[in-house]
């Protein structure tokens, strides 16, 4: 079993239900865990959310 650090931009875009990133994450999420960053959950806030402050 492996775990799988995603990046803001994937993750971002799998949000945003481009095509192909559900087909991406989705083997991902069978074998193992995934994870973001802390970091990674601010950015997509802020990104979602402007006006938020950390």
């Amino acid at each position: 079993m492996a775990d799988y650090l995603l990046d803001t931009g994937i993750l971002i875009r799998h949000l945003r239900n481009r095509p192909g990133y559900r087909e991406l994450l989705h083997p991902l999420a069978q074998e193992g865990q995934l994870i973001i960053a802390s970091l990674t959950r601010l950015e997509v806030i802020q990104r979602h959310f402007p006006s938020f402050r950390a």
